[in-house]
C-alpha cells in the first residue's frame, strides 16, 4: 500500500486534474500503456527490417533485369549498325558498278566517235 499519485504528474492521459490513484495502480498503468508502446515499436521495427530485406532482395533482380535491357538495347543498336553498315557497303559497290559502267560506255562512245572521225577522214 502507498501514497496516492497525482494522475496527470505521470501524464497518464485523458484524465482530470485532481482525479489520483495509488502509486502502485499509477504505476501499473504507466507499465501498461509502456508495453504497448514498446509492442508497437518492436512490430513496427520487424515491418520495417522486413520492407528493408524485401528491397534488398528485390535490388539482383532490378539489376539483373536492367542489364538485361541494356544488353538487349546493345545488341540491337549493334545490329542496326552491321545493317546500316551492309547497306552503305551495298549502296557503295552499286555506285561504283554504276561508275564503271558509265565510264565503260563512255570509252566505247568515244572508240565510236573516233572510228566515225577516221572513216568521215577517209572518206574526204
Amino acid at each position: 500500500g502507498g501514497g496516492l499519485l497525482c494522475r496527470d504528474c505521470v501524464l497518464l492521459g485523458d484524465l482530470k486534474a485532481g482525479d489520483y490513484a495509488e502509486v502502485s495502480v499509477a504505476a501499473a498503468e504507466a507499465r501498461s500503456r509502456l508495453d504497448k508502446a514498446l509492442g508497437a515499436a518492436v512490430e513496427r521495427v520487424r515491418e520495417l527490417r522486413e520492407g528493408q530485406e524485401r528491397v534488398a532482395s528485390a535490388i539482383p533482380a532490378v539489376h539483373e533485369a536492367y542489364v538485361s535491357v541494356v544488353g538487349a538495347v546493345q545488341g540491337k543498336a549493334e545490329a542496326m549498325e552491321i545493317s546500316v553498315r551492309g547497306r552503305r557497303d551495298a549502296w557503295a559497290r552499286k555506285a561504283e558498278q554504276e561508275r564503271e559502267a558509265s565510264v565503260l560506255g563512255l570509252m566505247r562512245h568515244c572508240e565510236s566517235l573516233d572510228q566515225l572521225r577516221r572513216a568521215v577522214s577517209n572518206a574526204v
